[in-house]
């Protein structure tokens, strides 16, 4: 693929994610709910040292509107690590933090009936699931220990993760861009690099992921059987060749996305990338449906996504994005990228490629003089 015919669809394709972000009060919002539920936790009687963060999509920085467009129903991961009570057994570990969530009158109203590894509580547009957890005493390092409470028999037993690991290989999968994109954020803010949230910022691995994930949902609308998105996040991750616009990485992602999937039909196996013993497509096997579901997915988002490329003109692009992306989100993207080519344009800041109008510079790209009118 020749990328420096891209530069129109990476332009378009950013508009494209933005469009599936949540909002930023939606985002302040959520983020004002978990660390006042995270004081209110580590603030306990007992003394005991919490230690609240947050994992997952929204620590990630890919979290995706519903396909309806809602800003609303939301998930946000809050994991409640323990570190001293790294000798205490599973069950007394959840039932300290759910003990406390109880004691604030306003929370337990929120609060719903005890998962299976969570506790959570009900805002009405999201949810927070509360994870408790305690050091890994054998793993050590950022490993935790988990609890897990059986359904049927209602007995509790360990499990294991290290969402802080995860969360430093994906940004170290981002590689340089997610530097960068904190630096421009920095800018903005008129704050330091190091104190950026990776969730506050998009590069092009996070931006093609909220794609992917957007895609997903349109086509499974909640079945059982859809990819789950830390198989997708993880793929996608493993895959990210670096590529500099948000098309290109998606479209390189789609290519080599299965690459990183070992071993066949009842033996499939994609490793934690923290935990080499965790197999995320565990499930797989167990229920060959969902393996199919995924490679069924992965045939259609290719299909859907690399051959834009050769598309011209941006009505047709329009109408390819409304078949794989939905209407109402493909009116959102395209009609931004046409305001920012207006205000490109306005500027002297727009460029022509062999793809079309740009407002991205690029070796290929030249310079698109602005035109003043002057009526007689």
């Amino acid at each position: 693929m020749d990328m420096e015919n891209n530069e129109g669809l990476n332009c378009i394709f950013d508009e494209l994610a933005e469009s599936l972000n949540i909002s930023e009060t939606m985002r302040d919002k959520a983020e004002r709910a978990y660390t006042a539920l995270g004081e209110w936790i580590e603030d306990n009687p007992e003394g005991e040292a919490v230690e609240a963060y947050t994992q997952g999509s929204f620590a990630l920085g890919t979290v995706v509107r519903p396909p309806s467009g809602e800003d609303l129903d939301y998930d946000i991961d809050l994991v409640c690590q323990l570190p001293g009570m790294v000798e205490n057994a599973a069950k007394e570990i959840k039932l300290f933090v759910g003990k406390r969530i109880r004691e604030h009158g306003t929370y337990a109203k929120k609060l719903c009936p005890e998962g299976k590894r969570c506790w959570t509580l009900d805002y009405g547009v999201f949810h927070v699931d509360v994870l408790p957890c305690a050091d890994d005493s054998q793993k050590g390092g950022t490993a935790v220990r988990l609890t897990h409470k059986d359904p049927g028999t209602g007995e509790y037993s360990d499990r294991y993760s290290n969402p802080k690991g995860y969360a430093k290989w994906f940004e170290e999968r981002m590689g340089d861009s997610l530097t960068e994109a904190k630096r421009r954020y920095s800018g903005r803010v008129y704050c330091s690099v190091e104190d950026v949230p990776t969730f506050a910022v998009r590069t092009p691995l996070q931006k093609a992921i909220q794609i992917l994930k957007h895609h997903r949902n349109l086509m499974f609308e909640g079945a059982d059987n859809a990819p789950i998105s830390i198989i997708i996040s993880t793929l996608a991750a493993w895959a990210y060749g670096g590529e500099r616009g948000t098309y290109d990485a998606l479209v390189g992602i789609l290519e080599r996305m299965d690459a990183h999937i070992s071993g066949g039909p009842g033996r499939y196996r994609i490793a934690n990338p923290v935990d080499e013993k965790e197999n995320f497509a565990e499930k797989w096997n167990e229920s060959p449906e969902k393996a199919a579901a995924f490679f069924s997915w992965l045939d259609r988002a290719r299909k859907d996504f690399r051959g834009l490329s050769g598309v011209r003109g941006l009505d047709a692009i329009t109408r390819s994005l409304e078949y794989s992306c939905g209407k109402a989100v493909a009116s959102r993207a395209m009609n931004q990228y046409g305001d920012r080519l207006r205000e490109a344009r306005g500027s002297s800041s727009l460029f022509a490629s062999s793809a079309g109008l740009t407002y991205a510079a690029s070796p290929s790209a030249r310079a698109v003089p602005r035109h003043e009118f002057y009526g007689a």
